[in-house]
């Protein structure tokens, strides 16, 4: 249920949407990024810490950030609303056992530009959905959900059509977020 969930999401995202934007060009944008330190890496360094206090010192986690692909389409003025999807994971090792552990993130999300020049925008977004966990090691898998969300008071933008971007904030994007967007 949880991945047919995850399929429609991001099929609707890159395919239904942009197709709405097409009716009035220069309205749509979409946008892949990488995004460090997510607060799902977050979670998992400090129950890695937590391992070390309880003397298992043996204990590792390798993770990395959130690769993300989201779409916006502009309202009205500044503001937009649109949606991202978030890829993020990590490996744990403890005694002999390996555990991975992989984070996939639906957020519908607001964004507001504050300054709009022809090569040059400062803008913040927020966005609140969903975060599907799927764990698996020794032969076991668990899976959860849980709520996943995104504030970023300052990002920027530099270039026209095709631009590159970067933003700062905290959540499951992460916490700076650096890609490259396309407008339509």
């Amino acid at each position: 249920m949880v991945r047919k969930l995850l399929v429609l999401s991001v099929f609707f995202l890159l395919c239904c949407l942009p197709r709405a934007a097409q009716a009035q060009l220069g309205r749509g944008e979409l946008s892949v990024g990488y995004g460090f330190s997510p607060v799902t890496n977050w979670i998992d360094a400090y129950s890695d810490k937590l391992l070390g206090v309880l003397d298992m010192r043996d204990a590792s986690m390798d993770s990395w950030g959130g690769v993300s692909v989201n779409y916006s389409f502009r309202i009205i003025g500044g503001l937009g609303v649109g949606g991202t999807f978030v890829y993020s994971g990590n490996k744990q090792r403890h005694e002999g056992q390996k555990i991975t552990t992989n984070y996939y993130s639906v957020l519908p999300h607001l964004k507001m530009r504050w300054l709009n020049l022809r090569i040059f925008s400062i803008y913040s977004r927020v966005g609140v959905g969903l975060t599907f966990t799927r764990s698996s090691g020794e032969g076991e898998r668990w899976t959860a959900r849980q709520l996943a969300f995104q504030v970023s008071p300052l990002g920027v933008e530099l270039g026209g059509k095709l631009a590159l971007y970067a933003e700062a904030g905290v959540g499951t994007t992460g916490s700076l977020v650096a890609g490259m967007r396309f407008r339509f």
